[in-house]
């Protein structure tokens, strides 16, 4: 069936309008398909699109040869590096996710194991693209992929195996995405931020090496590595620990933050106490004679005073090539770090808010190209939560069409939609109250939940609107 593009939402024309899957009736097709998984991200499939013809023609597009996970990503990620190059300082967050399909595992043929529980799904690995406000720019690069049943679990064959041939080689790579952005934007500091799963030293070394001059990274340290000097008071082969070599330094200064509440861990202020320095890591004793020693700047949080009972008091040991030199460059380091919490938001509009996990196909080679269509819609609601906090005074036509807009505001109001289009932090706060927010002061900011479930409502507003709305017949225009 053809594709009328007056169905389409603008964003999602304006979002795919660079991809070429080598026929254009096929990049029309992705554009309503966006557009209809975003009007209901939580529905299935057939559920969100418009009738049968419209849902043969969804899942023809999955299995069409042409329609491949590199192809949609690519075309989201060259918009996505358009925006980066508009900002001055641009996070790269990358992380893994599991997606579970246990229950599901007999119907997609392509799940791998997740771990020892006999639990079965893909792991998918992102890198987003976040200002340091907090602003999603989109997704740079994502890979799925499923374990190999008969390898999994062979400890002994995983530690014999090339570093290209690891799954962990996927912080490295990651990294040297984000390297190839700083390269296309050379205005634009880009850097590249991970926990502690990447603390590998082949990272450490891709990352130390030679690159742009805009091109960072900065990771949280998971293992207390050795340095280059001899502890002599521990004997002839003992190394000084990171660790051990800054409790020797006096600390630059304190910091107060607010720690949220999460499972049993109550909510407090805690006081972190700051250290500063640069040291050089040893490279491991396996990998000695094929990897250099590298250098980094250190920066090391710790809580001062923990309540009683706290399993894990604050331990932040920062590693980066970003200057740490002052207590306020540490601080913007912390900063930084601190916005790594926007991927675990991303992943939980994914899975929570699209229900990626409910999606039944038969393959990983079908699954996949639906999958990076959610990671574009599940941008398009972060970036409408983000960009009406940092920017509430901007015309909410800058995210919303005026369809949406203004059947929203007239079902809510019961009144007539205003000339001039309303604020978007306005707009945002009208929608998310379609999604069960209040809009008290103690409610806060709308989150992603309610944004999410207010955004399918207000789509279906916006059908009806272009349909039989006052703009499509003014003569028939009223206020109930």
């Amino acid at each position: 069936m053809a594709v009328d593009l007056n169905e389409v939402s603008e964003w999602a024309i304006e979002e795919f309008q660079e991809l070429n899957l080598g026929d254009a009736r096929l990049n029309k097709r992705v554009m309503l398909v966006a557009d209809r998984l975003a009007r209901r991200p939580n529905e299935s499939i057939p559920t969100a699109m418009n009738g049968w013809a419209e849902t043969s023609a969804a899942y023809r597009l999955f299995a069409n040869e042409k329609t491949t996970v590199a192809q949609i990503r690519q075309s989201h990620a060259e918009k996505t590096t358009d925006r980066i190059a508009n900002e001055p300082v641009v996070l790269i967050v990358q992380d893994t996710t599991e997606l579970d399909y246990t229950a599901k595992a007999l119907k997609n043929r392509s799940v791998g194991p997740l771990n020892w529980k006999e639990r079965f799904g893909f792991l998918l690995h992102c890198s987003i693209a976040v200002t340091p406000e907090g602003l999603h720019l989109g997704t740079i690069d994502a890979q799925v992929w499923a374990r190999d049943a008969a390898e999994f679990g062979k400890a002994d064959h995983r530690k014999q195996r090339d570093f290209e041939e690891k799954e962990s080689r996927r912080w490295r790579d990651a990294y040297r995405v984000a390297r190839g952005v700083a390269e296309v934007c050379p205005k634009t500091s880009v850097i590249n931020v991970a926990d502690r799963e990447s603390d590998i030293f082949e990272y450490l070394v891709e990352a130390t090496g030679k690159r742009p001059e805009n091109a960072h990274f900065l990771i949280r340290a998971s293992a207390d590595r050795c340095l280059t000097e001899l502890d002599t008071e521990a004997g002839e082969t003992s190394f000084v620990k990171m660790r051990d070599r800054l409790r020797q330094t006096a600390p630059v200064g304190e910091v107060t933050i607010h720690v949220p509440k999460r499972g049993p861990r109550k909510a407090r202020e805690a006081v972190l106490e700051i250290r500063i320095g640069r040291l050089e890591l040893k490279a491991p004793d396996n990998r000695r004679g094929r990897l250099p020693n590298v250098e980094v700047n250190v920066v090391w949080a710790t809580e001062k005073n923990p309540p009683e009972g706290e399993a894990e008091p604050i331990d932040w040991l920062l590693l980066t090539d970003l200057p740490t030199t002052t207590l306020d460059e540490a601080l913007t380091v912390l900063g930084y770090y601190a916005r790594r919490w926007q991927i675990e938001v991303f992943f939980r509009v994914l899975k929570s808010g699209c229900e990626v996990e409910e999606l039944e196909f038969h393959s990983l080679e079908h699954f996949g190209p639906c999958l990076m269509l959610y990671l574009v819609v599940s941008w398009r609601i972060l970036n409408l939560m983000m960009v009406s906090r940092e920017c509430p005074d901007l015309s909410c036509e800058v995210l919303l069409t005026a369809a949406e807009w203004k059947a929203a505001w007239q079902i809510r109001h019961r009144t007539k939609p205003p000339s001039a289009p309303p604020r978007l932090a306005d707009m945002v706060r009208l929608i998310a109250s379609f999604g069960g927010h209040l809009g008290r002061k103690c409610d806060g900011l709308p989150g992603p939940k309610s944004l999410w479930i207010g955004l399918q409502r207000v789509m279906d507003f916006a059908l009806a609107w272009t349909t039989f709305g006052p703009d499509e017949h003014p003569e028939k225009m009223t206020c109930v």
